[in-house]
């Protein structure tokens, strides 16, 4: 912090970065102001502030700030900067990563019950809402993902049937495929059984006995 009457100018960037640069502090960012005059510096770059701004112009420059020295800002480059000891997916690719998008797309679908009956479920879309990719215990690749609920479309039948909304895809691959043309393949396995002489409620018809055998 300066007199209002000292400028910002280079001597005082460079006395300042000093201070920063100490093994005592090893600050990120250092910040100069005169009481008129703000200009946030980031330790390894002095030849022009990250933000700089003035006194009267704070409130519109303070999310930018938030953004770049804010807690959450600071999190996130501490997530970036940590080292990853885990053996990677693949190369360039660390030990785990989220799915920010994409959608489960269910295209072939087949069944020893008339209850679920495939144009029902074939073509049918799910946006994904989260997902990850990283190792599981046993080595294998393992995908989690999470979908918008198929409950709503598929009704009583996905209710009785346990309709999933969480999926854990496995892939017996040591690393993720970087070839396009030979993608790695994750699949999934899931069984579900009801009790005999179970009955559930359908739209537009009577109550539907379920014979014993798997869905």
């Amino acid at each position: 912090m300066k007199a209002p009457n000292e400028p910002l100018d280079r001597n005082t960037v460079e006395q300042a970065h000093s201070y920063s640069v100490h093994p005592d502090i090893n600050a990120n960012y250092f910040l100069l102001s005169n009481g008129r005059e703000f200009a946030l510096y980031q330790t390894g770059s002095l030849d022009q502030p990250a933000l700089a701004w003035a006194f009267a112009d704070l409130e519109q420059n303070i999310f930018s700030l938030h953004n770049v020295v804010g807690p959450e800002a600071v999190r996130k480059r501490a997530a970036v900067l940590a080292v990853d000891p885990a053996k990677p997916l693949g190369k360039g690719v660390a030990s785990t990563v989220t799915i920010i998008g994409g959608e489960v797309i269910f295209e072939e679908h087949a069944t020893n019950t008339p209850l679920v009956p495939r144009h029902m479920i074939e073509d049918l879309r799910l946006p994904v809402t989260g997902a990850f990719v990283r190792r599981a215990d046993d080595g294998r690749l393992h995908a989690f993902v999470k979908t918008a609920s198929a409950s709503p479309m598929m009704g009583p039948i996905g209710d009785m049937a346990g309709a999933q909304d969480e999926y854990d895809f496995f892939c017996a691959d040591e690393y993720l495929s970087a070839d396009p043309e030979k993608p790695s393949i994750f699949q999934n396995l899931y069984e579900k059984r009801v009790a005999p002489g179970m009955s559930i409620g359908v739209q537009k018809g009577p109550p539907i006995g379920v014979q014993k055998g798997p869905l």
